[in-house]
């Protein structure tokens, strides 16, 4: 097992658009404000209600949340309360009709960054996304995940590094690019090159058994599930994926 300390020369991550999920049950307040917001090149993911919103929970993690307060299924505060146990790291901004001081403060309590009143003013909105955004990306660098797939080294938060060889490089960053998702064992025989060669599966379990093993080693929290019958997902941390030179 090889870690290593940080090669300075690593790049930092390129600059990318906000990822949002907004809930709304107001099906044409959603879709106006979620049109605007892809507009001004912002990902937007957009749901009537909580359950909904665990759903996108479960594909992927956002940066932040748009939530309204009054849904159908549940109530905001307590996916707001929620979401903020379970994420801190994800931001969250209130939209609602509710302008009482008491109403304010609870959703500060339970963990809102934002609270904006409806009606809105977009630019208003689009302002806060920016400005809290930027705050999250700042205080989230240094808790960031790396990954080369050219010097095949994963770099930890704390700056120590592992170098995976070259199938367990390759395997992994399939896994990252589908995040999330089940890959199946046909496809990743593929990005392997294991198609037409005898043994596939053997070499496929001895190949994942090795990186998991190592990636846990490494680190608990680097974790890939099996589904048996069906293929593989990687359920760890998000990891940036990006080329250095040779």
């Amino acid at each position: 097992m090889t870690f290593q300390n940080t090669d300075s020369s690593m790049p930092l991550p390129v600059t990318r658009r906000p990822d949002l999920i907004f809930v709304e049950d107001q099906d044409d307040l959603r879709k106006e404000l979620a049109f605007q917001l892809r507009y001004h090149h912002i990902s937007v993911r957009d749901v009537s209600d909580g359950a909904g919103l665990e759903r996108e929970l479960i594909l992927q993690l956002p940066d932040m949340v748009l939530l309204d307060l009054n849904l159908p299924d549940r109530s905001g505060f307590d996916l707001a309360s929620e979401l903020k146990q379970r994420h801190p790291d994800v931001g969250i901004i209130m939209l609602t009709a509710r302008t009482d001081i008491d109403d304010r403060v609870m959703g500060f309590d339970v963990g809102a960054d934002i609270y904006l009143s409806k009606p809105i003013d977009f630019r208003e909105l689009h302002a806060c996304i920016k400005s809290l955004f930027a705050r999250l990306s700042k205080s989230n660098l240094s808790t960031q995940w790396f990954f080369s797939n050219t010097s095949r080294k994963l770099r930890a938060p704390n700056q120590q590094e592992i170098e995976l060889t070259s199938l367990e490089a390759v395997t992994f960053e399939y896994l990252l690019k589908n995040y999330g998702l089940v890959c199946s064992r046909e496809a990743l025989h593929e990005a392997l090159g294991f198609i037409g060669l005898e043994l596939n599966d053997i070499r496929l379990n001895t190949l994942m058994s090795r990186l998991r093993r190592r990636l846990l080693e490494f680190d608990p929290e680097l974790r890939i599930v099996t589904w048996r019958n069906k293929g593989y997902t990687y359920v760890g941390p998000p990891v940036q994926v990006y080329k250095t030179k040779s």
